[in-house]
């Protein structure tokens, strides 16, 4: 994350501003495992789902988040899952090419 989000983790995670920022860290996430993963079929509803489960979870990366600002981690992880929610789950073939 980069000071440019840390500009909106004011905003609600649904805001148009955040869900842009949350289209464009799919299209980065989505280009890097297709860039490490054989056979990757891209990034689909219940894949990104599962990032965001685990992300929640794991102390290393919500420490991560937190170094540039307390509650980003949360503020992602809500954006990210109202991104999958919202805008990819019913289209998903507009978004697995993206990288």
């Amino acid at each position: 994350m980069d000071k440019h989000y840390m500009e909106v983790t004011h905003l609600p995670a649904s805001d148009e501003k955040v869900q842009t920022m949350m289209k464009e860290a799919y299209v980065i996430m989505n280009g890097m495992y297709y860039k490490t993963m054989d056979d990757f079929k891209g990034a689909n509803y219940e894949f990104v789902k599962a990032i965001c489960n685990e992300g929640r979870k794991d102390k290393v990366v919500v420490d991560i988040y937190e170094t540039y600002q307390k509650g980003m981690a949360k503020h992602y992880f809500d954006a990210m899952e109202y991104f999958a929610e919202n805008s990819l789950k019913d289209n998903e073939e507009m978004y697995l090419h993206l990288r």
